[in-house]
């Protein structure tokens, strides 16, 4: 369900937005590309229909705005992240000005960061929702796929609501928006956002068996802190100190590896993240290797088996090709199947979940509706009765959310209530998460419901 009227002004916060976010990524590679900034004026409509013009300095001297002006330099990027000197784990330069393939570079260089978030808003911007908006329902139908992405989980298409980002941008008006604000359920309906929380750990520590990683998610430990102790040799007492030669904590490090390492990451491309030599990189990862052994073994072995095989194979599960090795990569298969093993599970556990959902559905005839599915998280409406105070809360954000739910679960007075619907799609997560990791790792989830999908 689109509204109109927010989506306008989430435009409009757009068009604000991408202005400062040019002036940022000026400041931060003006050293690197070594020319002027120019002082540019950006026209924008104001709330009360003023046109204003809006001062951002470009780091480039011909003075051209729009939205789109980096996208069509691609040569200009690319000596851009030359200067930065990027490289890939074969050590040649990164010449791609893919978003999948700076993203791996996000948290240890801020300008691609803010390169991501600009190209972000400037394809979120291109697209005009309200063309695929239907005359008569009002929403937006997308079309969706569960065979069509090579590690089994959901695509959409024809409007690719997977990539409705949910960056915050600030209006003219002061106010915070976001394009997932668009999206807003009609009177007597909400929007519950469901995903498993942790799902790629919990399915590595199940899949490995590694009794570190078993014990620590069983025990409600901070497991990425653990893995940061045990990378950086440090107590866990101090883990979330700031390691003056990486600019990062150990635990925060630690996080990076847990999620890096099971998709492939080797010792050299850790180097380039963290600006250190390949020695230490690699001693960093020797020590996370004998922290977890049986992580280590289990992804080696099931690497070098995906590779001599061409494909991995998730149990009770899809298949993927990998391919064969290719000069310059030659882990590139090896990477593909513990990819694969990791996601191709995840996409089943969420499939167990709709299937579950679906079933819910149709026991409250109709009440829970699925709409969609962005990797782990599915969406839906919820129906709610006029006396459901839980659906009032979250329908208007006003009053105490404790009483409320305590009100329903003393006895709602509508048949439709938020809170029993929101509880069982909450159950429906834990059904089949449990269905997957099979009692060996808890099965962990949250479900959030709102009037709009961001809220």
């Amino acid at each position: 369900p689109l509204n109109v009227a927010t989506y306008r002004k989430v435009q409009e916060a757009a068009q604000y937005a991408m202005p400062s976010l040019l002036s940022q990524i000026g400041e931060y590679f003006k050293d690197q590309i070594n020319q002027p900034l120019t002082m540019t004026y950006l026209e924008i409509q104001n709330p009360e229909g003023r046109i204003e013009q809006i001062p951002y300095k470009m780091p480039w001297s011909d003075g051209k705005a729009g939205k789109d002006f980096l996208m069509s330099r691609a040569k200009l990027v690319k000596e851009m992240l030359a200067e930065l000197g990027l490289k890939d784990e074969e050590g040649k330069p990164i010449e791609s000005t893919e978003k999948a393939v700076l993203q791996e570079y996000r948290e240890s260089h801020p300008g691609i960061a803010l390169l991501i978030d600009y190209w972000t808003l400037v394809k979120q911007s291109q697209f005009n929702y309200e063309e695929y908006q239907h005359p008569k329902t009002g929403c937006i139908h997308s079309r969706y796929s569960s065979s069509q992405a090579s590690t089994g989980r959901f695509s959409s298409s024809s409007l690719n609501m997977q990539q409705v980002c949910k960056l915050q941008m600030l209006h003219p008006d002061g106010s915070k928006l976001s394009f997932r604000d668009c999206f807003e359920a009609e009177s007597g309906w909400l929007l519950c956002s469901a995903d498993f929380s942790g799902q790629e750990t919990s399915l590595v520590a199940m899949l490995s068996g590694d009794k570190v990683m078993v014990d620590a998610l069983n025990n409600g430990d901070d497991l990425h802190a653990i893995a940061g102790a045990g990378a950086f040799n440090v107590p866990l007492d101090k883990v979330r100190e700031i390691i003056p030669s990486m600019g990062k904590s150990a635990r925060d490090l630690g996080k990076c590896i847990n999620f890096s390492l099971c998709y492939g990451k080797t010792a050299e491309g850790f180097a380039q993240d963290w600006h250190v030599s390949k020695a230490e990189a690699t001693k960093v990862v020797k020590n996370y290797e004998n922290k977890f052994p049986q992580l280590s073994r289990w992804l080696k072995y099931n690497g070098e088996l995906g590779a001599a095989r061409a494909y991995a194979q998730v149990q009770n599960g899809p298949i993927r090709f990998v391919g064969e090795a290719k000069r310059g990569d030659k882990d590139a298969p090896k990477r593909a199947s513990g990819n694969h093993l990791v996601q191709g599970q995840g996409a089943v556990m969420t499939k167990i979940a709709m299937c579950l959902l679906d079933e819910r559905s149709r026991e409250t005839n109709k009440s829970i509706k699925l709409i969609s599915v962005i990797h782990d998280e599915i969406l839906a409406l919820l129906k709610y009765g006029p006396q459901c105070s839980t659906g009032q809360f979250y329908a208007t954000g006003e009053g105490n959310g404790s009483e409320a739910k305590e009100k329903c679960l003393a006895g709602c007075p509508e048949q439709d209530c938020a809170l029993k619907y929101e509880t069982m799609i909450g159950n429906c997560m834990r059904e089949a998460g449990e269905s997957i990791l099979k009692g060996i790792v808890p099965a962990g989830f949250s479900a959030v419901t709102g009037k709009t999908w961001l809220h």
